[in-house]
């Protein structure tokens, strides 16, 4: 394919990562009911997308054409497509307010690709399992304060 400039490119290079991370989040939530697991696998998603295509999360975590208006839409998109997936859970199954459920959504997303690229900027100095269990630990004591119906 041939693209009219290192924009464009970038741009489809980008998009393609964006689709691969959201997709495995989405993945991620329909993998069980249980709350608990369920917020498992999504950090999972996160760190799994790292260690596999760490260029791919720098990509969209840490580019250099941040500042360029189409990349950071790009970018805004897949980090909300991620808050999205989760939102419609929590509003489902909490009955929480949409701000409300949207802030913990938010935040939730937040900590795992913060956690995530932490681990890798780190040189992974613990095993993905340990930074995976240890997210989900700090993300569930918040959690466990949330009036989940389920």
């Amino acid at each position: 394919q041939h693209f009219s400039s290192k924009l464009d490119l970038y741009l489809a290079v980008l998009q393609q990562h964006v689709d691969i991370l959201v997709s495995g989040v989405r993945q991620a939530l329909r993998t069980t009911t249980d709350n608990r697991r369920r917020l498992r696998a999504a950090v999972q998603a996160f760190f799994d997308f790292i260690e596999h295509d760490s260029q791919g999360y720098r990509l969209i975590f840490k580019n250099d054409y941040v500042a360029e208006p189409q990349v950071a839409a790009q970018v805004k998109v897949a980090t909300e497509a991620c808050t999205d997936a989760v939102f419609d859970l929590i509003s489902r199954d909490s009955g929480l307010e949409a701000h409300r459920a949207r802030m913990i959504a938010v935040g939730l997303v937040g900590i795992s690709a913060d956690c995530a690229q932490y681990w890798l900027d780190s040189d992974r100095p613990i095993s993905k399992e340990d930074a995976v269990e240890g997210t989900v630990a700090f993300a569930w004591g918040g959690l466990s304060h949330v009036p989940l119906a389920r």
